[in-house]
């Protein structure tokens, strides 16, 4: 991996590009449906973070796991959002080190421990449905522990995450999964009153005037009419994972919201034009 940090901005630039191009080509081979604006907005938004080469390559890796274990498919903006968490948790990783590097190993067993008493919790409430560390290999506790580390969780914040869990509808039976778990993080750490997806799309369908920005957001872009004239079973999972997605640029600074959402006048490029030729253009119109 290159020094980034001796290496001009046009560099650091070209370097980041490159290694994304090379991750997009590894996850998403065979999929022609995008166009250079799209790759010069996801590698600004890379840029604009400040992420490394490192941080790119362990979501790629993370994503292709998924993949090929036959987990949910894994977008190409939560991919982004995957390299921008882990580039956060890394400089912080890294903070630390440095103020308290002996405390590293006393770091991860204060957060092992919480996620084992979260997991008993959890087990408690929801029996055999519920995973049992007790008989779960190193691997698999690593999964979650590492995917709830890397999403900005704290031992601290786990019971707070679980007190929402018993006030959630939808998991009075089952339990939730990890993204589910992660989603209930970033709604208690953003703070402003953001409802469940089940309760967002309830607001969506009924037009609720009241409703929070993001809901409205969410609602515009999949379409009122959509959520009004389509079957539950085919609205309701599309609308909440629009949703889930969007809470989660929102908390990483990804997205914004003022009273109507706007969305960005982008610039159209030329169909004959290829996706290689044009991104140096579109990341100087984005800068």
């Amino acid at each position: 991996m290159s020094n980034l940090a001796t290496e001009t901005t046009a560099d650091y630039g070209a370097v980041i590009k490159k290694c994304f191009l090379n991750a997009y080509k590894s996850i998403y081979s065979g999929k022609t449906s995008v166009t250079a604006k799209d790759f010069a907005v996801w590698i600004k938004q890379l840029i604009d973070n400040n992420v490394s080469e490192k941080s790119i390559d362990t979501a790629c890796e993370k994503a292709i796991k998924i993949k090929s274990s036959g987990g949910k498919h894994v977008g190409v903006d939560e991919l982004i959002a995957s390299c921008i968490l882990i580039e956060a948790n890394s400089k912080k990783l890294t903070a630390n080190e440095n103020s308290v590097g002996e405390n590293s190993d006393d770091d991860n067993a204060s957060f092992m421990d919480a996620f084992i008493a979260f997991s008993e919790k959890m087990r408690f409430k929801y029996r055999s449905l519920w995973l049992d560390h007790n008989k779960m290999n190193d691997a698999e506790v690593n999964f979650w522990v590492n995917d709830l580390e890397s999403a900005g969780v704290r031992p601290e914040n786990l019971n707070g995450i679980y007190d929402e869990i018993r006030k959630e509808p939808e998991f009075i039976q089952y339990p939730p999964n990890i993204d589910q778990v992660i989603d209930i993080h970033y709604r208690i750490l953003l703070g402003e009153d953001l409802p469940s997806p089940s309760k967002a799309y309830l607001e969506a369908v009924s037009r609720n005037a009241s409703s929070h920005s993001i809901v409205r957001y969410c609602r515009n872009e999949y379409g009122y009419h959509e959520l009004k004239t389509q079957p539950a079973n085919i609205s309701k999972p599309a609308f909440e994972r629009i949703y889930r997605d969007a809470i989660r640029k929102y908390a990483m600074g990804l997205l914004t919201f003022k009273n109507v959402p706007i969305k960005k006048d982008l610039h159209i490029i030329n169909k004959s034009s290829t996706i290689l030729s044009t991104i140096e253009e579109m990341l100087e119109k984005y800068k």
